[in-house]
């Protein structure tokens, strides 16, 4: 019995084993295939190539590089370095929000990074570009201090180098300085070279007192040196030239002074210079006799105006010597020598000709004077780094025009109609250069006689009317066929008060009419009135604008000359306004070439003709306004807003008035108009 039990058990077990078996899913023959996982090979070769791109100066295709490693999900190590890889190519693109973006992503993602120390001092060098100088310098504090991987001495040196940088952008002078000091007390003497000359530049923008006792502490006799040196500095700048000389003195007879021996020669002759100039001292070179004394002498009231000679607060601060240059170039070069030598000026303002302002800036430049020319010459510059400018060319009125009607409207095909005049024909070709330099198009150039009173064949062949007498606008006569968007007039008011008319009168509407700052002229109104609606026209000043400096300037004006000012007028102010600021405030130029570091340093200074900025051609850089005319008064021009504004274009005004009963009557004459809206312009007060 016990036997038979023990089988059947045996049996039930097998069948439940072989049941089991059944039920099991079965197992796979291979392995499932592992994800794929990046290539590391693929990933090191795209940041090898950012890496290559970025050494080869070209950073946007260094970026998409970085950008295509980065999408293959790298492991830690390597994501870092092209995360890094690719704030510093972005930094290097001018992209400097990205690069600031991508930097404090790479210091979140993987704070102990290898890179993390190149990482936050490219942050704090996007943050300084950004204009985030507060920012920056706590960021290079903290890096200084508590650096997150031990700094090498080249990270060290460019810490302190970058703080003292953005500390002086903020103002903190001897904060800056004392960076440099700690520095150059660290490092040993290859560091000591290196700072030295920032060293002494940074000193050299103290008070001389605030240097002082830097220079009875411990320092090493390298150190010493460098704050003489900008000690002397400071004391010239003062016009404490005795004190200067004293200390020059004694750098003469140290022997840690050689590397700083050309700026020691430099400030050498800055002191001769200094007793050669009479620090308050100004010239201006006007025709102030012969066929333009009339120019030239109300250009001189607005130069007087702007030095503050008119006023209780001016007057004694700022001395004029006045010359005569006769509108005659040679006068004009000498009228600058006897400024120079006789009058010992510290700059000079004028002329205001093409021919004698270049003759007058060859020889400033060679006596190394600052002068500020107020003609539209392009190019009156380059005679040499002691010459400047103040007037708009014709070029900056081409731009800010084609800015606005490409830019802003999307308007690219113009045509030209021009005066057969070297003004004409200069403004013409800045149009052609223009539009090619935008992708724009000059679909034609139509010159006329200046002399012509009526241009009815010049219009004609502009539309592609055929010859003949027909009657404009009848149904069987031909029509214009008008290709263009834009049509370009640079000539005077009195002639466009003969040519706008007729442009309606052979149905040319429906185009943007512009002109240059010649327009800005209440003869435009009185000869073209509603034809020129919704014209375009630049220009840098405007008398009836609600600016204190602005009104106060046309109020002064007008009760010396009875006339409001013009926009050569308000140049000139502007040049002596900037002059008078210069020589009247905290740190004056003592010597010419402190007058010229200052002009080149200039920044956002109040203007009649807006804020003034000196740019790297030694222009005084401001912002071009454009007009338009607008119920038959001109106004600053205002872009419309969309579905409230109508286009700004001459059709609505024109079509609801009988135009064609009578063509207009043709004024007569025909006279050329200067930038003030006169007769005759002075020789050589515009480019061509």
């Amino acid at each position: 019995m016990y036997q038979r039990l023990k089988k059947l058990h045996v049996i039930l077990m097998l069948a439940l084993a072989l049941l089991a078996g059944a039920c099991a899913q079965p197992r796979p023959t291979t392995a499932p295939p592992e994800p794929v996982k990046p290539s590391t090979t693929e990933v090191v070769a795209l940041i090898n190539l950012g890496d290559s791109r970025l050494a080869q100066g070209r950073a946007a295709l260094a970026v998409d590089a970085y950008r295509a490693a980065l999408k293959q999900k790298p492991e830690r190590e390597l994501a870092s370095r092209a995360m890094y890889g690719l704030a510093k190519a972005l930094g290097q693109d001018g992209r400097h929000q990205a690069s600031l973006d991508w930097s404090l992503r790479l210091l979140a993602f993987d704070p102990f990074a290898r890179q993390a120390s190149d990482a936050e001092l490219l942050a704090a060098e996007q943050e300084q570009k950004l204009g985030q100088n507060q920012r920056s310098a706590s960021r290079l504090k903290r890096i200084i201090s508590h650096p997150a991987r031990a700094l090498n001495w080249e990270q060290r040196l460019k810490a302190h180098r970058m703080l003292a940088e953005a500390l002086i952008s903020l103002g903190r002078i001897k904060e800056a300085l004392n960076t440099y000091v700690e520095l150059a007390k660290q490092g040993g003497p290859e560091t000591l070279e290196t700072v030295a000359d920032k060293l002494a530049q940074t000193a050299g923008r103290l008070a001389p007192y605030e240097i002082k006792p830097l220079l009875s502490a411990s320092n090493p006799p390298q150190i010493r040196t460098a704050l003489l040196v900008g000690l002397a500095r400071a004391n010239l700048r003062e016009g404490n030239t005795a004190q200067a000389e004293s200390t020059l003195s004694e750098l003469r007879g140290m022997a840690y002074a050689e590397p700083f021996m050309n700026q020691i020669r430099e400030m050498e002759g800055q002191i001769a210079q200094a007793r050669m100039v009479r620090p308050s001292s100004v010239g201006v070179i006007l025709p102030l006799s012969g066929r333009y004394s009339a120019h030239g002498r109300e250009v001189l009231a607005a130069v007087e105006l702007g030095l503050g000679l008119f006023s209780t607060q001016g007057a004694g601060q700022v001395k004029l010597f006045i010359e005569d240059s006769k509108n005659n170039p040679m006068e004009a070069a000498e009228a600058v020598s006897r400024l120079v030598t006789k009058h010992r000026v510290m700059a000079i303002i004028g002329p205001m000709g093409a021919a004698t302002s270049l003759a007058s800036a060859r020889r400033a430049q060679e006596l190394k004077t600052p002068l500020i020319t107020i003609t539209q010459l392009e190019g009156a510059t380059r005679a040499g780094d002691y010459i400047f400018q103040n007037f708009f060319t014709p070029e900056e009125q081409v731009d800010a025009l084609l800015k606005e009607i490409m830019s802003e409207r999307g308007l690219t095909k113009v045509a030209v109609l021009a005066p057969d005049s070297a003004y004409g024909k200069g403004f013409a070709s800045l149009m052609a250069k223009g539009l090619e330099q935008r992708g724009g198009v000059l679909v034609r150039t139509i010159y006329y006689n200046p002399k012509l009173t009526d241009y009815t064949d010049e219009i004609k062949r502009l539309v592609h009317l055929p010859p003949g007498n027909y009657r404009p606008g009848h149904p069987e006569s031909p029509k214009p066929r008008i290709d263009f968007e834009a049509l370009f007039v640079p000539d005077s008011p009195s002639r466009v008060g003969m040519i706008a008319p007729q442009l309606t009168y052979f149905d040319i509407v429906g185009v943007t009419l512009m002109g240059t700052n010649l327009w800005h002229n209440p003869r435009l109104l009185n000869l073209a009135g509603h034809y020129v609606e919704g014209s375009l026209f630049p220009d840098a000043f405007a008398a009836d604008s609600g600016q204190p400096l602005v009104r106060d300037f046309v109020t002064q004006f007008e009760s010396t000359l009875d006339r409001p000012p013009n926009v050569l007028d308000a140049h000139a102010y502007d040049a002596a306004h900037v002059v008078k600021s210069l020589l009247n405030g905290p740190n004056p130029p003592r010597t010419r070439i402190q007058m010229k570091n200052a002009l080149n340093e200039l920044r956002l200074a109040p203007g009649v003709c807006g804020e003034l900025s000196m740019g790297p051609d030694r222009r005084l850089r401001k912002e071009l306004t454009l007009y338009t005319v607008k119920n038959n008064s001109f106004k600053l021009y205002e872009p419309p807003v969309p579905g409230f504004d109508e286009p700004l274009n001459q059709e609505k005004n024109l079509k609801e008035q009988n135009l064609h009963e009578d063509q207009p009557a043709q004024s007569e004459g025909g006279e050329t108009e200067d930038l003030a809206g006169k007769k005759d312009p002075p020789a050589g007060s515009v480019l061509y």
